[in-house]
């Protein structure tokens, strides 16, 4: 594909004008705002898998915080890891007193900031993103209260009650399994865990198991050369696979080039999440104030499909799914680890980014291509549990509802918190039983060879 590069620039320039119309406009409206935080809670939390992720994780840290403000609004973030106690005292000193909407602390409050700005509108974020963008920008953004997913699936080893097993063998029947339970129509296959070439077998075993209706995509991680991946896509183009994530392993300029040429030579169409297309400084996230890499675009063509992270929040993220559109690639989303906050973060940020009008009858000489939009990935159907009040949001038919509630919809509840609250000694639990699992991990995947090629050094 040859790039109109000008054409690009004017059309990015646009783009970044109109977010930055739109974020001006959120800001005028959250500036009268007599709200002051008066507390800030968190909430660390040990969140364990269904079934053990292969030899990553038995379960993972997270930290919930509530802002409390003086007139009893509550806005809510989540974020990875665990914030100690000095360091939620540190928190809670810095922001009590001021304005949830105070620039200096915007980075502090990370989601729950989103969640104050729909609050104070009285709606929820997507629907206040949407009016108001067409308010400003003259821009009408179809609504959309479900949204699509892909669940993520991987080589599950049992948890610490021996439960949630996933092997080589059983693989196509628990995916069917996860198909029946969430009505899903598109499942994520993680291809790493065993070596590339049996993944030939098990993705037709797959499509025999789940029939033509589901779609497949797969994610090696880039954990795959180029000799693999060609290998490997050539060998299962009969399998008519959605998308390959990431299939190219080495530095970005390796990946760049040598992932546009495996696309000249198979048929199974490229997702990426550095090539978005890419930005500058660091490829693979766009804020707003972030160039594209002009030089890269000049140089390849490197994805047919961008999958962006919500991380970067509602208004960066319509402005890389506005890029994606131009240029003619795909939309989906990536998934990093979420539970409840963070999922309706997306929710919220993908119904205002990501839909786009589409003539569903005639022809279009202008505008974006007609089908451009996938279903978002997700590793939310293999938590446990979840702190929100009700517990795991539902799917509903393959997708997931956006909270309807101002703001982002949803609250933390506190008995949930109790029962999966982090302790030293549950951390150390988990961590003895993924190091027995790490032990055995590449005797029981089949592993011949190590991941640098070389075989593997008998066992004594």
């Amino acid at each position: 594909m040859k790039l109109n590069l000008n054409a690009l620039r004017d059309h990015d320039t646009e783009r970044v004008a109109a977010m930055r119309a739109l974020e001006s406009a959120i800001d005028e409206d959250t500036a009268q705002s007599p709200l002051r935080i008066v507390d800030a809670r968190s909430h660390p939390v040990l969140m364990p898998w269904i079934g053990s992720k292969r030899d990553d994780g038995v379960a993972e840290q997270f930290t919930f915080t509530e802002f409390v403000t003086d007139a009893g609004l509550v806005g809510v973030d989540e974020r990875g890891g665990i914030r100690s106690p000095s360091e939620a005292e540190g928190l809670r000193e810095r922001v009590v007193g001021k304005s949830p909407f105070d620039p200096s602390i915007r980075h502090e409050l990370g989601i729950a900031y989103w969640d104050f700005v729909g609050k104070v509108a009285g709606q929820p974020l997507y629907r206040y993103l949407i009016d108001l963008h067409q308010q400003v920008n003259g821009e009408r953004i179809p609504a959309w209260d479900w949204i699509p997913f892909a669940p993520y699936t991987w080589h599950r080893f049992p948890d610490l009650d021996g439960e949630g097993n996933v092997t080589y063998n059983t693989y196509p029947s628990h995916l069917k399994q996860v198909v029946a339970e969430g009505g899903y129509r598109v499942v994520k296959m993680s291809v790493v865990d065993y070596e590339p070439h049996l993944y030939i077998d098990l993705l037709r075993r797959v499509r025999e198991t789940l029939g033509d209706d589901i779609d497949i995509r797969i994610d090696p991680h880039g954990s795959w050369n180029a000799r693999q991946a060609t290998t490997v896509l050539r060998a299962v183009e009969d399998v008519r696979l959605e998308y390959v994530e990431t299939p190219i392993g080495g530095a970005l300029e390796v990946q760049f080039r040598e992932t546009e040429r495996l696309r000249s030579l198979v048929g199974t169409p490229v997702s990426s999440h550095s090539w978005l297309p890419p930005y500058l400084p660091h490829r693979g996230s766009a804020r707003l104030d972030q160039p594209l890499d002009y030089v890269s675009l000049g140089k390849y063509d490197a994805a047919d499909i961008s999958a962006p992270d919500a991380e970067v929040g509602p208004l960066a993220l319509k402005r890389v799914y506005d890029i994606a559109k131009f240029v003619g690639m795909g939309c989906t989303q990536h998934s990093s680890y979420e539970l409840g906050v963070r999922m309706a973060f997306r929710l919220h940020a993908s119904a205002f980014a990501m839909p786009y009008e589409q003539n569903p009858r005639l022809a279009t000489w202008s505008g974006p291509t007609p089908g451009m939009l996938h279903a978002l990935d997700m590793h939310y159907n293999q938590w446990r549990g979840d702190g929100l009040v009700g517990g795991k949001m539902p799917v509903v038919g393959g997708g997931l509802n956006v909270p309807n509630a101002p703001g982002l919809g949803v609250s933390l509840d506190a008995e949930r918190l109790a029962e999966y609250a982090y302790s030293v000694d549950k951390a150390a639990r988990y961590a003895a039983h993924l190091r027995d699992i790490r032990a055995r991990y590449a005797d029981e995947t089949g592993w011949r060879r190590d991941r640098n090629g070389w075989f593997r050094p008998p066992r004594s």
